[in-house]
Order: C-alpha cells, then structure tokens, then sequence
C-alpha cells in the first residue's frame, strides 16, 4: 500500500500475512517534496512494483521496484504529452 505523507512525501506498507500484521510505514526515497495523490500502483510480477503519483503542481513522478537494489529507485519525473 501506498500513501502521501503530511510532509508531502511517498510511504509504503504491507501485510505480512503469516502474522496479519501491517509493516510500519517506510519512505520511499528519492521522493521529490509535495506530492498530492497516488494515482496508480501495479504489480506485473513478482517483484515488479510501480507506482506513480501527482505532485501539488500537477506533475508526475514514477517509481519501481529494484529487486537487485532491494529498494525502490529514486521517483523519476515524467515527461507528458500534449496531444490537445
């Protein structure tokens, strides 16, 4: 699970299931400061988390899981089309 901290920034949690018992809230680093909403979080596999989120300006960040850093990469800025 994926939530925006009141300062702003990314935190993530998740439930043990052997215990039911949710980790304390961890965060992600790299993330950029004022961030709004979590718009999407995705798992294609195992090991293979991305998230992307809002910031109060209106641009948007990405983030995934590194199985070989064992962490998530810094959030990386996306760059948006203007298709209007």
């Amino acid at each position: 699970m994926f939530v925006i901290g009141l300062d702003g920034t990314l935190y993530n949690t998740f439930l043990t299931t052997a215990t039911s018992v949710w980790t304390a809230l961890r965060r992600i680093g790299g993330t950029p400061p004022k961030l709004a909403h979590v718009v999407t979080a995705c798992c294609k596999g195992t090991g293979d988390v991305e998230v992307l989120a809002v910031a109060r300006d209106g641009l948007v960040w990405a983030t995934h899981w590194d199985s070989a850093l064992l962490d998530y990469v810094p959030m990386e800025r996306l760059t948006l089309l203007d298709l209007a």
